[in-house]
């Protein structure tokens, strides 16, 4: 594994919110993931793994807020 995905990965796990769908903060990373995408697809592989892991449990925890909100209960 090249250094810069060891150190994407380690970001993605102290700061996963920075890779969570956010625009402002997806936007300081999403030039050199993309980079890192067309120049080297099978680092990006392992990055878009991480990637989906997070965005799914990001997810999952809008899912159980809006449960635990009431919102989207029919009346």
């Amino acid at each position: 594994m090249h250094p810069v995905t060891e150190l994407l990965i380690a970001r993605m796990d102290t700061h996963p919110e920075e890779f969570y769908d956010i625009p402002d903060e997806w936007a300081k990373w999403e030039r050199i993931l993309r980079f890192i995408e067309q120049r080297a697809p099978n680092e990006y592989a392992l990055l878009d793994a991480k990637l989906q892991r997070i965005q799914l449990d990001g997810i999952h925890q809008d899912v159980i807020k809006k449960l635990c909100e009431g919102e989207g209960e029919q009346e």
